[in-house]
């Protein structure tokens, strides 16, 4: 005799192997979540900018090479921005700590 199966898309009799009929469709494929699109959209884009960036200064200013990048000055800064940024961020959440851990108002009385 058959065998039932409970899940869906089982083959109902038949075959004890468990698979499938020819005629299930596939589950359905999983949506991306809206961080892929965000991370997918993100690296086409600066794919683009780059790409269209380095054919435009081709073109029209005779550039070529690591010259030929949009922006490049920018670029060229954004190192020792992000190192800025960092020591900034750092300092001002070194001093807020300090204003704020509630043992910097402690005394202590040294016993002898």
């Amino acid at each position: 005799g058959g065998t039932t199966y409970s899940y869906p898309g089982a083959q109902q009799g038949g075959s004890n192997s468990g698979t499938p009929s020819s005629s299930t469709p596939p589950p359905p494929a999983e949506e991306m979540s809206s961080g892929w699109w965000f991370v997918t959209v993100f690296f086409v884009t600066v794919f683009l900018y780059v790409t269209i960036g380095c054919i435009y200064n081709f073109k029209t200013r005779g550039v070529s090479g690591i010259n030929a990048c949009p922006h490049l000055s920018f670029w060229r800064e954004v190192p020792g921005l992000v190192r800025d940024g960092v020591s900034v961020s750092r300092t001002v959440c070194t001093r807020l700590m300090r204003s704020i851990w509630p043992f910097n108002r402690m005394s202590y009385t040294e016993v002898s």
